[in-house]
């Protein structure tokens, strides 16, 4: 935890970000300072000059939030697969038959979405218009898979999260699966475990990585 201390130390001063060293300041400054503005997507955030970039990238990456996080078990009651941009859905997806193949077994599988209109600059699948209709695309080809649909136009981690709870109240020894650089965060607001494929560091937006991170701070 104390490496992890260092290297947010650091991506503060790279960033400019005053604090006076207490875990209040830096939960404060972190969520006015780091936090994407309200309504604008991840895909939408312009990256910062590359020296700055590439300076942060270097930091998130000594943090291993680009590893492979994988799971700590080997059976599960329940998969829970996050839902995201259709690329990113399909990368879970993936992932997920990744650790099947690997003999990881679960009893039921779940995808979390929404009715979040899909955004043409970044993403398409025929015959879509929103994430829950491609959701079901991708897995027209795996009957067994439920899905928990959340109708609030632009469904959170925490809506998804919160509206499987209510729809299966008794669900135990549940896996999360959600793509790095996200799983620590997506991991805290699920309150479970949490695995992801790795990432690649060259791919990374530096401003979506310090969103992410002080999400992950706002509740670790």
């Amino acid at each position: 935890m104390m490496g992890l201390i260092i290297f947010i130390f650091q991506l503060l001063s790279i960033t400019g970000v005053e604090h006076d060293g207490t875990p209040e300041s830096i939960v404060e400054q972190t969520q006015k300072h780091w936090l994407r503005p309200k309504g604008t997507e991840r895909w939408e955030l312009v990256d910062f000059p590359q020296e700055k970039r590439d300076q942060i990238i270097q930091i998130v990456n000594r943090m291993s939030f680009f590893d492979e996080k994988p799971p700590l078990e080997r059976e599960y009651d329940y998969c829970l697969i996050f839902g995201a941009a259709v690329g990113s859905m399909e990368l879970r997806l993936n992932y997920m038959k990744r650790l099947m193949a690997q003999g990881v077994h679960f009893n039921n599988i779940i995808v979390l979405t929404g009715n979040r209109a899909l955004d043409a600059a970044v993403e398409s699948l025929e015959g879509c218009k929103t994430e829950a209709e491609a959701a079901r695309a991708l897995c027209k080809d795996m009957p067994m898979i439920r899905f928990v649909e959340v109708n609030t136009g632009r469904p959170t981690t925490d809506d998804t999260v919160k509206a499987f709870r209510k729809q299966y109240p008794d669900a135990k020894s549940c896996l999360f699966i959600s793509n790095q650089p996200y799983c620590l965060y997506q991991e805290a607001v699920a309150q479970c475990e949490t695995a992801g494929p790795a990432a690649n560091p060259s791919k990374q937006n530096s401003k979506v990585l310090l969103d992410t991170i002080a999400r992950w701070l706002r509740l670790s």
